[in-house]
């Protein structure tokens, strides 16, 4: 909260990406918690998910503070309340544990263009047992590794060309991620499609991505509408948890089963 403070004025290109990644994860759980049976809700929903673990690893820090840990034992108890299940654990769990082994990932990965294949190629393979515990699983470092690759892409030692090496990662990661998500979720033609070709075009996206200060933009766009992008862009913690409450609250007072006051459930099914 101490660092949305200190942040422009103006919009950047942090605050309108984290917009849309807000926006798409809003539209994913209206359609997990209400609306279970319009599976285009879902099939959106999976395009939304890179952003945040890239993110992580495009970012120059690795700090955890304390609100990722208050956030995740929040959500771990509001999930035992409306019944769902413990495990997998919620994504804040994924994205500190990204966040404290990336680095030492990186210096391992990037010694040579087979060992990262290699290793790539293990992440890959461990997503689905991986994600039985926490929330998508391996897949988040996939995206941190393709973050980092993104940043630092005028020179990775061991790599070659950084641009490139960057450009099959941002491939590969979302190839693997269509993959996965078809797996789990078996989306009909329509909704595949859109999954996939949404995942791609998010992908290209923030591999062009650059931090930018958008006084341009910040011109255009009315006083209301600057304000709530820069607040969903500064406060996607608090967003996140926040959203994920009511729902759930909302699931158990509304829709009832399979949200269930206090039932007690380990694994999702």
């Amino acid at each position: 909260m101490d660092a949305a403070k200190n942040l422009p004025r103006e919009l950047t290109s942090y605050d309108v990406l984290k917009f849309f990644a807000v926006a798409i994860m809003v539209i994913d759980h209206l359609g997990y918690y209400f609306y279970p049976e319009i599976e285009m809700l879902r099939a959106v929903g999976r395009i939304g998910f890179p952003i945040w673990f890239f993110l992580i690893g495009f970012a120059s820090g690795r700090e955890i503070g304390w609100m990722l840990p208050v956030g995740a034992v929040i959500l771990t108890a509001t999930s035992f309340m409306a019944g769902l299940h413990i495990f997998p654990l919620t994504a804040l769990v994924t994205i500190m544990l990204v966040r404290l082994v990336l680095d030492i990932v990186m210096r391992t990965m990037t010694r040579n263009v087979a060992l990262f294949a290699l290793a790539f190629a293990v992440l890959l393979a461990l997503a689905l047992e991986s994600g039985r515990f926490v929330e998508y699983g391996t897949q988040g470092l996939i995206f941190a590794v393709f973050g980092y690759m993104a940043r630092h892409r005028p020179a990775i030692p061991g790599m070659g060309g950084g641009a490139e090496a960057a450009l099959y990662t941002m491939l590969a990661a979302a190839g693997a991620f269509v993959m996965v998500q078809q797996y789990v979720f078996r989306f009909a033609m329509p909704e595949f499609l859109i999954m996939a070709s949404g995942t791609l075009l998010v992908c290209a996206a923030l591999y062009m991505f650059r931090p930018m200060v958008l006084p341009g933009m910040t011109a255009r766009v009315p006083g209301a509408v600057r304000g709530v992008i820069q607040f969903c862009g500064r406060h996607t913690l608090a967003i996140y948890v926040g959203h994920l409450v009511l729902f759930r609250v909302a699931a158990l007072l509304w829709v009832g089963p399979p949200f269930t006051f206090m039932t007690l459930r380990l694994f999702a099914p």
